[in-house]
């Protein structure tokens, strides 16, 4: 097996220029560090075999080629999704922000999506938003990266959209977190969670001293995120959380390249993907022949690919398609996600959905709620706010209207798998190869005084990158080889995906982060 960090270039070297010297010295301060990648490629490779195949593949390139590769335009979009994702990034901005949003998708661009419509401080989200921007800040171009970000997951996510997360890591895997939502809120949807108020922020202050396993300059750190941001009054003002966590991404983005910023940054725009899918759905409903009204609508289709995306992540699991008259289901298995849309219910947690019937009229039905599967019955539904969309129908109606997307580790494996059944039975083109734009972690930092876990390092994420940028690191960032960045993103997507109860105390990482924040000025040690 040829590993990520063998990817050869054109000219035999494993790794090309300056960045590959520091990255070889650095392997030779762990000695085993050989064996442990390999044995962490080996597990990724059966976890998350499309993000590890992009490494394999892309290795001897360097992050700013691929940036650029994220960047590259592809055709127009229709002119239903650029009037609703005009809606959307008029909400809050700047005129000329927003127009300049369109303008990018106009012309072609992809988008990033990968995130969740909250508090971005996961290190993969916070670092992807950088990556997929590198292009138009070394340009110098005012170019607007826009992302789409999932507003349907609850509060309490494993990336934390309802609170402030640290890189590092308890002794038992989990990242640190610092509650901003009561936990009786946990599985409200990030859509419709309440606004955070003064209070609640406040009262979280009053809590950070006490919490358990935070060293000062990380309390400090989070404590100035909540203190600038949280209690601004802008951010106060909005009526929802997810108002304030569009507000609030625009914010931190910019604040980033303050003071040093001789122009205007490229502004980052972040919309809620449910929302943009909804806006263009609602105009293919009356549509008759458009991929989303046959799929939902025409029963030969439907249930063609009701069958086909069972079970697959992103879709739905079989015991949502095997009910009983009664609706209940036969198989008595649980039901993981949902039948093309989520249900809302009055609290505003989402309901999975199943496929039921009442004679010959088929239904989507879940606890307390009943949606006919008819042009009338969904539009009536989605303007009610009983239901949003499904990932796969997000992305169903997306595809459609000409919409290209890169994102996580989780989506260059799903989205081919749900899309790729839906263009056969709809005998019509859809999708792309969605490449990896949140996942590759080439920024790190020693961690605070006496943490050893994960080889004494710590992924950068939105807390610690919470100040301006430091002098020189886009320019790191743009000649640095893939390659460099593997060994440590495949520790920390391993520590990631092992189960809790397999989590050991600490561990090492298959190798030391690419760049360092210690080496730009930055860490908790200048903190």
């Amino acid at each position: 097996m040829t590993g990520v960090a063998g990817a050869q270039n054109g000219s035999g070297d494993d790794l090309g220029g300056r960045s590959g010297d520091a990255f070889r010295e650095r392997l030779k301060e762990e000695p085993d560090s050989s064996s442990a990648l390999a044995a962490a490629e080996e597990r990724l490779a059966r976890l998350l075999p499309g993000a590890v195949d992009f490494f394999r593949r892309r290795g001897a390139t360097t992050l700013g080629q691929t940036a650029r590769l994220l960047n590259a335009p592809h055709g127009r979009p229709s002119a239903t999704l650029l009037r609703a994702a005009a809606r959307l990034a008029s909400e809050g901005r700047q005129p000329r922000t927003a127009q300049a949003a369109v303008d990018a998708l106009a012309q072609g661009r992809p988008v990033l999506a990968a995130g969740h419509h909250g508090l971005e401080t996961h290190p993969e989200l916070a670092q992807g938003g950088l990556l997929f921007g590198l292009p138009a800040i070394l340009d110098r171009e005012p170019r607007p990266t826009v992302a789409l970000a999932s507003s349907a997951v609850p509060l309490n996510n494993p990336t934390a959209p309802g609170g402030l997360l640290l890189g590092r890591r308890r002794a038992d895997g989990r990242r640190l977190q610092l509650r901003l939502f009561p936990r009786s809120q946990d599985q409200i949807m990030v859509s419709r969670a309440p606004a955070l108020t003064r209070q609640a922020v406040t009262a979280c202050l009053t809590r950070l001293p006490r919490e358990d396993g935070w060293s000062p300059p990380e309390r400090r750190a989070a404590a100035a995120f909540l203190e600038r941001f949280l209690l601004a009054p802008a951010f106060l003002a909005w009526p929802s959380f997810a108002a304030q966590a569009a507000w609030l991404a625009s914010e931190v983005w910019a604040a980033r390249f303050r003071p040093a910023a001789a122009a205007p940054p490229p502004p980052l725009v972040q919309l809620e993907l449910e929302a943009l899918a909804a806006d263009c759905l609602v105009v293919d409903l009356a549509r008759p022949d458009s991929p989303a009204a046959r799929t939902l609508f025409e029963p030969r289709v439907r249930e063609a690919l009701t069958a086909d995306l069972a079970g697959r992540r992103g879709a739905w699991s079989a015991s949502l398609l095997a009910l009983d008259a009664s609706d209940r289901r036969v198989d008595g298995a649980p039901a993981l996600g949902t039948l093309f849309f989520w249900g809302v219910d009055p609290k505003g947690r989402r309901l999975s959905l199943a496929l039921g019937r009442r004679g010959r009229q088929a239904s989507l039905v879940g606890p307390g709620l009943e949606v006919p599967l008819t042009p009338g019955g969904v539009a009536e539904a989605l303007a009610d706010r009983r239901i949003v969309p499904g990932l796969f129908l997000d992305y169903l109606v997306l595809a459609a209207h000409g919409l290209r997307a890169h994102g996580g580790v989780y989506m260059l494996d799903y989205l081919p798998r749900l899309l790729a059944p839906a263009a056969r039975r709809l005998e019509v083109p859809l999708g792309w190869t969605p490449l990896l734009a949140a996942g590759p972690l080439p920024l790190g930092l020693q961690g605070p005084e006496g943490f050893a876990g994960l080889g004494g390092f710590t992924a950068a994420g939105g807390l610690e990158l919470a100040g301006p940028w430091p002098s020189g690191l886009f320019e790191a960032l743009d000649a640095l080889p893939l390659a460099a960045v593997w060994p440590f993103t495949a520790g920390e997507w391993l520590a990631e995906e092992t189960p809790p109860a397999e989590r050991g105390t600490g561990g090492r990482s298959p190798g030391p982060p690419a760049l360092r924040l210690e080496d730009f000025g930055g860490g908790w040690r200048s903190a």
